[in-house]
């Protein structure tokens, strides 16, 4: 969906963990030219791709991607070499504080750790780069239940993906929060103008509660 809607830009750069076909139509569109990233100019940088037999045969033997070891293309050091990098990651949820989690459910392993972090706290290094995070502001179970992605706290247990102070921009369908630099109160407040309206009453009354106990 991301890279749909970049398809129409110019003089974009890609430098990613996992190589897909939205990168292709990026590529194809006119989108990328990889001159400007200060870093592996000219070159697609990725660790791995996935995708249909169209992503494979594409990428064998393509001299405009660099396929490097991970190390390279997720560690910080490197992200802040990169110029202007805009990461964008999937989470599962974030609680009030910014605290974001993408790779379990409470204590549970969902998925791979991957690069969320080194990609979140990296491209903060890269000049004039930024960190947006994206998740839907519900789910729904299989039993029909809706529950918020935004919560007020994780359950107990829960094993966090990054930190509070890591976190910068977060977006949903009902918009998007900058919390770096924010207070909690105003990180709170931001993030459930774009949690699902029917939950922001209750989003309310949780924070209050939380807040009378952490004395903020």
């Amino acid at each position: 969906a991301i890279g749909a809607l970049l398809c129409d830009r110019k003089e974009l750069g890609i430098h990613t963990e996992m190589f897909c076909e939205a990168h292709i139509d990026l590529v194809e569109a006119g989108a990328v030219t990889n001159a400007h990233k200060g870093l592996y100019d000219g070159l697609s940088v990725a660790t791995f791709g996935l995708g249909t037999t169209r992503l494979h045969e594409w990428m064998t033997d393509n001299k405009e991607i660099a396929i490097l070891p991970v190390e390279e293309t997720n560690r910080a050091n490197v992200l802040a070499k990169v110029q202007n990098l805009t990461s964008v990651n999937s989470i599962l949820s974030v609680d009030m504080f910014g605290q974001t989690m993408a790779h379990c459910l409470g204590p549970k392993t969902y998925s791979g750790l991957g690069g969320a972090l080194e990609f979140a706290y990296g491209s903060q290094l890269s000049p004039g780069g930024k960190s947006i995070v994206c998740l839907p502001s519900t789910t729904t179970l299989k039993n029909g239940t809706v529950i918020p992605n935004i919560v007020a706290q994780f359950p107990t247990g829960t094993r966090v993906t990054a930190p509070e102070h890591v976190t910068q921009w977060v977006v949903t369908e009902y918009g998007a929060a900058r919390l770096k630099d924010k207070s909690v109160d105003e990180r709170a407040e931001a993030l459930i103008e774009i949690a699902a309206p029917r939950f922001h009453d209750e989003l309310q009354q949780q924070w209050r509660e939380q807040r009378d106990r952490i004395g903020s």
